[in-house]
Order: C-alpha cells, then sequence, then structure tokens
C-alpha cells in the first residue's frame, strides 16, 4: 500500500502529466498514481525511510461514505480511459471489485450504528462500482446473512422507496427484484457525479469513441496508440490532455537554470494545527541546507493566517504561502506543486 509519506515524485512528471484532478476530493492521490505508473516506471525502496503517522483523524482511516465510494468510482472511470488496453480491462475490473467488497464490508458500520440511511446509499454507491454477476451474487449472499434488525431496514427501503415493489413479497423475491432493477438503472444513468462539469462529460463523450480507434497489432492482438502520444499539452487554457481527460496545468519553472534544491516538500494545510508542530518536527530533522531541500507550508485561505505559527514552528527555515481564497483539495495541492522548485516534490499531509 503507498501512503502519502511514501511517495516522492519528479517535479517534470506533474509538468508532462498534470496535476490531481480538482474533482477527486478523497482519492486525487490514488489517480495520480494511476497515471504516474501508465506513463513511467515506479521505484520502491524496500528501507522504511519515514514512518505513517497513524491516528482516527486521518482522511484514509475515516468511515467509507457515499460520498468517497462516489469519489472511488469516479477515479476508476478516469484511469480506464488511459490504461493501456491490454491491461485496462483486468485492473479495472479488480479495482470495482476490490471497492465493492470495500464497500460492503464498510457498511457494517453505519448499520450497527443505527445510521440505516447511510448505509443503503453506500449500497447504491457500490452497486454502481460494480454491477457484474459475481458482485451481484455477493450481495445477495451479504444481504441475507446480516441481522434481521438490518435485513428488515434494507428490505423495507427496497420494497416501499427506492424501487417500488410489492412490500407484502418475501424478502428474498423482494431482494431479487431490487438486484435487477438496481442493475438496470445503474446501466441506464450516466456513471458520472453530479458535480461534473460539463468539459468531463464531453470528455467521457470522447472516450466513448476513442475505444473504437484501436488498431490491430502484428499479432492480431488489440493495441494502443503510445502513451506518449496521447499526452497534448494546450497552454491556452493551463490544462494538460491525458487521454481524453484535462488535468490542471503545472508549468515548469522560468528560471530552471537557476540553482535549485535536490527536493521540495509541500505540506498542505486548512483550519488545523495540532498536527503541524510534529508534521514540521518530523521534516526538519531531514534538513541540512537550502541547497539539499525547501519546506513549503501551503495554507488554503484558512480562518486564522499563520504565518506567525510557521514562523515558530519552522526556525525561520519555512516557507509560509498564504492563497488568495479557498481552492479546496485538491486544488490547494496544485498551487502547492507550483510553488516548489525542487527536482522532486513529497506531498506532505499535515495530519501524517
Amino acid at each position: 500500500i503507498l501512503n502519502p509519506p511514501a511517495v516522492v515524485i519528479r517535479r517534470a512528471t506533474y509538468e508532462h502529466l498534470g496535476g490531481y484532478h480538482p474533482d477527486l476530493a478523497f482519492t486525487g492521490d490514488w489517480e495520480m498514481y494511476k497515471r504516474i505508473a501508465t506513463f513511467y516506471q515506479w521505484w520502491c525502496e524496500p528501507k522504511v525511510l519515514s514512518r505513517y503517522r497513524q491516528h482516527s483523524q486521518n482522511a484514509t482511516a475515516r468511515i467509507l461514505t457515499e460520498t468517497k465510494a462516489n469519489d472511488i468510482r469516479h477515479a476508476i472511470e478516469i484511469s480506464e480511459n488511459y490504461l493501456p488496453a491490454k491491461y485496462c480491462s483486468e485492473i479495472t475490473a479488480k479495482a470495482r471489485r476490490y471497492y465493492f467488497d470495500d464497500c460492503l464490508n464498510k457498511m457494517i458500520i453505519p448499520l450497527r450504528a443505527g445510521n440505516f440511511s447511510d448505509a443503503f446509499r453506500l449500497l447504491q454507491e457500490a452497486l454502481k462500482i460494480d454491477t457484474s454477476s459475481p458482485a451481484m451474487t455477493k450481495l445477495f449472499n451479504w444481504l441475507i446473512k446480516q441481522d434481521p434488525q438490518y435485513q428488515k431496514y434494507i428490505f423495507k427501503q427496497i420494497a416501499e422507496k427506492k424501487y417500488q415493489l410489492d412490500g407484502d413479497q418475501s424478502p428474498i423475491r423482494a431482494l431479487k427484484e431490487f438486484l435487477v432493477n438496481a442493475v438496470k438503472s445503474s446501466l441506464d444513468s450516466p456513471k458520472v457525479s453530479a458535480n461534473q462539469s460539463h468539459q468531463t462529460l464531453l470528455t467521457q463523450e470522447l472516450h466513448t469513441k476513442s475505444t473504437n480507434q484501436r488498431h490491430e497489432s502484428s499479432d492480431g492482438a488489440q493495441a494502443t496508440i503510445p502513451p506518449q502520444e496521447m499526452i497534448d499539452q494546450t497552454n491556452e487554457i493551463h490544462k494538460i490532455r491525458v487521454g481524453n481527460y484535462l488535468f490542471p496545468s503545472i508549468p515548469p519553472l522560468s528560471d530552471s537554470d537557476k540553482p535549485r534544491p535536490f527536493w521540495s516538500v509541500v505540506i498542505p494545510i486548512y483550519n488545523r494545527t495540532k498536527y503541524l508542530k510534529k508534521c514540521l518536527d518530523s521534516v526538519l530533522s531531514c534538513w541540512t541546507d537550502e541547497k539539499d531541500m525547501e519546506i513549503i507550508v501551503v495554507d488554503d485561505a484558512g480562518t486564522v493566517p499563520l504565518a506567525d505559527l510557521v514562523q515558530e514552528l519552522g526556525h525561520g527555515i519555512v516557507r509560509y504561502h498564504r492563497l488568495p481564497h479557498n481552492y479546496g483539495l485538491p486544488n490547494s495541492w496544485n498551487q502547492g506543486l507550483m510553488l516548489t522548485r525542487g527536482y522532486w516534490v513529497h506531498l506532505l499531509h499535515d495530519d501524517d
């Protein structure tokens, strides 16, 4: 598993492939890693160089919700657009199966807490992630094994609210009809989030067309256009096109000929300071001089400016940059990337 503290990326890679997708608040880093892996090789260093600070407030440790599940589905659909044709179907199917199972496993948390409506919404998102026959079988077996109290609520939702089934029919029959209607509904509706832009909808239409433009290789197997030809920089709108999706541009340095640090550490923060001291202490323990490393705290226009606190905790070494307005995740990450001068960039969340 790649946790954020373990990942360092060349700045030139961001310049080439673009920044983090603005619609992916929870899975922007995962999509980025897949995008990079499609066009570049990764190196895994087995030696422990950093440790992940795990606690209940970690974003990755929070309960899986309908919103996060929607984000996961969106990330899968984006990467499906540019993954190599040889591996795309297999990788996508594995991702859908994994996160479908994850939704089922995490549903038990709101169910046990009595938040039945949240559990049901998560179930609906699971059905948008994977509607394959094995997934339906797994869901059916999962539901009939649950506590009767949970079954009663879910069956009631199925029978009375969502698919207008006969409330007097048996739970098993209701569940079977629910699965049939759920699959049909999922297939009939566009698999996009409500807040996607017109551009995103357009690029999904283009992807549908582009999947028909694959050519046959000499051995008769399907092949795709080489990945590097799928990237088109469109500076006039400050975007990078990868496949048929547009990503925020991370412009190259205008003075790259001047001395640069070996690497940059970017720490995005918003209205949270209780983890910042430990975070900065950890990073500063690695600091030697400005030729080797730069440290930047990017404040996403929090309620209280943090310049004095960063100056105190950072001992004059850490740069502080306050954004003019709240960009939100992951746009604030992209703003931080643009500030970097290092050859390598490490995006470190303050709570890690």
